[in-house]
């Protein structure tokens, strides 16, 4: 997100209308393994010298491990309130011009309750605080999730967030990250599932909600690339359905695969993984968007109402 910002270039579901100032405040990783992440990013995505002139001109990338106070922090009366950090990086991110902050993660500049509602209400107005100070700005932080995400259906925004359930009511957007579920492998025929993360909005108060959760594969150096899963999947259903549609060699019409054709669906089942009686209609829906199959009109008689049909469509030449 940093190296799309900067650029301007799109990384997966986020398309930055352009590229603009991006400060990246590492609490967590050193100068040598940002540089390692940022050559591995650049190798993958083969930068171009624009785009390198760009990440010269708009990224600032400070790695703090070991060398920066918390941003908020207790008063000698118990209360929350902003350290002297916190005004050191307001004054960079004004003096720079700085349009998108990520702090990462938060527990590093934190020195609060995190179970206190309260409290995680406390540490967002001291970020909305910079946001009025530099009109445009985006604050993002990242913050640990508990430990039995992975094990939950689906995210949401009582799942995803470590502590106090006020700070998923304090934030205005929200998503979560976890490596992929066993079942979601199995729906969309993946082998090694560990190199596979699930990115989903649990919160958005400024943006649409996505239509579902969006696949990043782990490439070399540990780079997340988008991993189109769900076209992938449909063109393997698309496939298969068309496989054995022409296989079967019958006339069939929607209605009657949904009401009979067990030895359609039952291929089906055999070669796409977690596939469904239930999925049918999307599955022809996916072949007729591809141009695997057709719908042709029949006459059983002279005198019969013409009938809907599916087929295969012919490879040229065969």
């Amino acid at each position: 997100m940093v190296l799309s910002a900067a650029t301007g270039m799109p990384f997966g579901p986020f398309r930055p209308v352009g590229a603009c100032s991006v400060m990246y405040l590492s609490l967590e990783d050193d100068e040598i393994e940002l540089r390692r992440r940022f050559w591995s990013l650049g190798q993958a995505w083969s930068l171009n010298p624009v785009h390198l002139d760009a990440l010269d001109s708009n990224l600032y990338v400070l790695p703090m491990v070991g060398r920066m106070g918390p941003l908020v922090e207790l008063d000698p009366t118990g209360n929350p309130t902003t350290g002297a950090a916190y005004d050191q990086l307001c004054d960079a991110v004004v003096k720079l011009g700085i349009r998108f902050l990520i702090v990462d993660p938060k527990s590093r500049a934190y020195a609060l309750d995190e179970n206190r509602s309260d409290h995680a209400t406390a540490w967002v107005q001291a970020l909305e605080r910079l946001v009025a100070i530099v009109p445009g700005l985006v604050v993002m932080f990242t913050h640990h999730s508990p430990k039995g995400l992975a094990g939950q259906d689906r995210m949401s925004a009582d799942l995803v967030f470590r502590g106090s359930s006020g700070l998923a009511d304090a934030i205005r957007w929200g998503a979560g990250l976890r490596t992929m579920t066993a079942g979601d492998a199995e729906l969309y025929g993946v082998d090694h599932y560990r190199n596979f993360v699930e990115l989903d909005l649990v919160k958005t108060n400024y943006a649409p909600q996505w239509p579902g959760p969006v696949y990043f594969e782990r490439g070399p150096g540990g780079v997340l690339m988008p991993a189109d899963l769900k076209r992938d999947r449909a063109l393997l259903v698309a496939e298969a359905f068309a496989r054995a549609l022409a296989d079967d060699g019958g006339q069939w019409s929607r209605r009657d695969l949904s009401r009979s054709g067990s030895g359609i669906k039952g291929k089906l089942k055999e070669v796409v993984p977690g596939w469904k009686a239930s999925h049918l209609d999307r599955s022809i829906d996916a072949a007729l968007r591809l141009g695997l199959v057709e719908e042709v009109q029949i006459l059983s008689g002279p005198k019969s109402t013409p009938k809907l049909v599916l087929q295969p469509v012919a490879e040229p030449g065969a």
